[in-house]
């Protein structure tokens, strides 16, 4: 399999993930087999003010951080980071499913789900970032494709508010630094911790001798190194 076919694949089983059907095998395009008594409709839970549960999703918009609550962010960045499901809630059956419990039963009745093996895996592989795709995605507002991103996202040269434990509370204009240009290589080093700037075999500085700009040359060697030679197209936002 190559390259695009890989990630055609991770596209189909995220896209099935999301819709709870199954992407490939025997049961392709059947729904996820629910474990319950199923109830008639679907009813939409409130929990409070500004939550909302319905679909098997959840919406929590009550949570506020202040700016110098950092004790407040780190817990909330750990629920954020939480793996994706409880393995002591995962049993296997004597005809080979696995059944998942949930945690709490779904406004449907649905007390769990049931997967074969390889459909367990599909639906882990949809959690898993692309290969070359950034590890962090954006959605809504922050969509690379928003029609009024020029308007929330601050770009080098333009200011932001400088945040610091100890100080003022959202201080003025005298806590705000310029957003400045980091390079390629400082950003690679920032992101996964991969310093390019040094031989990783003496650790010596390394020099830049040549850059390849024509089209048809970085195909060639996109080509010699098994990477995709064409951009996939940018989907729409939403």
């Amino acid at each position: 399999m190559g390259i695009e076919d890989e990630l055609l694949s991770v596209e189909a089983a995220s896209r099935a993930s999301v819709v709870q059907t199954i992407a490939f095998g025997e049961r392709r395009g059947q729904r996820v087999r629910r474990i319950g008594i199923p109830r008639q409709g679907e009813l939409m839970k409130f929990k409070g003010p500004q939550c909302v549960a319905r679909s098997g999703f959840s919406l929590h918009a009550a949570r506020q951080i202040h700016c110098e609550d950092r004790q407040g962010l780190s817990q909330l960045i750990n629920y954020m980071a939480r793996p994706p499901i409880a393995e002591q809630r995962l049993t296997k059956k004597a005809a080979g499913d696995i059944e998942y419990r949930l945690r709490q039963p779904w406004a449907d009745g649905t007390t769990g789900i049931k997967l074969s093996p390889s459909e367990l895996i599909e639906k882990l592989i949809a959690l898993i970032p692309p290969r070359s795709s950034p590890l962090v995605r954006y959605g809504g507002v922050f969509s690379p494709n928003f029609k009024r991103r020029d308007e929330i996202i601050l770009y080098p040269g333009q200011r932001k508010r400088k945040v610091s434990v100890g100080a003022t509370p959202c201080a003025g204009e005298s806590n705000k630094v310029k957003v400045g240009d980091l390079s390629w290589a400082r950003l690679l080093r920032r992101v996964f911790a991969v310093d390019v700037s040094k031989c990783p075999r003496c650790g010596a500085d390394l020099e830049i001798i040549s850059a390849v700009l024509d089209g048809d040359q970085i195909s060639r060697y996109l080509k010699y190194l098994g990477r995709p030679q064409r951009l996939r197209p940018e989907p729409a936002s939403r």
